[in-house]
This record gives structure tokens, C-alpha cells and sequence, in this order.
């Protein structure tokens, strides 16, 4: 299934989606949406989308602080996930 096909793709960079589900985890939601949004995977994002990550989540601590994932999408050149992260505004 599509869901399998995620988790385990998210799994294999050392993701854990169990932890993505919980709002105590927000760093590494606000992470893992934002390393996805500069790799530019559009299918993953969508499927962290999908599990209730806030896109207007902003980074608060180093280099990118004040930065949201559609940052890291545009400054990366990936249109296709700009546009999806404006989108799920």
C-alpha cells in the first residue's frame, strides 16, 4: 500500500513515523517536514501532511531560524513542493 511505501521509505532515513504522530514531537515533525521540503520529495511530504504536520511550523534555533519548510522547498529550487506546501495553507 501507498501508506507501507511511505513509512517504510521514511523509515529507511532513520524516520520514525510513531513519533510524528505525537504533538509532543513537534522539533522533529517541524524537522522532518522541512528536510523534505529541501530534498524536495513531494510524496513524502504529502504522506507527513497527511499525519498532521503543521506547514507553518518556523524553525527557531540555528543558521535557518525563522524559516518554514516552504523556505527550504524554494531556496532548493522545488516548485512542485512549494506549490504543495501552498496548497495545505
Amino acid at each position: 500500500s501507498q501508506t507501507s511505501d511511505a513509512s517504510a521509505r521514511l523509515s529507511a532515513m532513520g524516520i520514525d513515523i510513531e513519533r510524528l504522530d505525537s504533538v509532543v514531537n513537534f522539533v522533529p515533525q517541524l524537522l522532518v517536514l522541512t528536510y523534505l521540503a529541501h530534498i524536495g520529495d513531494v510524496e513524502l511530504l504529502d504522506f507527513v501532511i497527511g499525519r498532521g504536520v503543521d506547514v507553518n511550523s518556523v524553525l527557531h534555533e540555528g543558521a535557518h531560524a525563522g524559516w518554514t519548510a516552504l523556505h527550504a522547498a524554494a531556496e532548493n529550487g522545488h516548485s512542485n513542493v512549494v506549490a504543495r506546501l501552498l496548497e495545505a495553507r
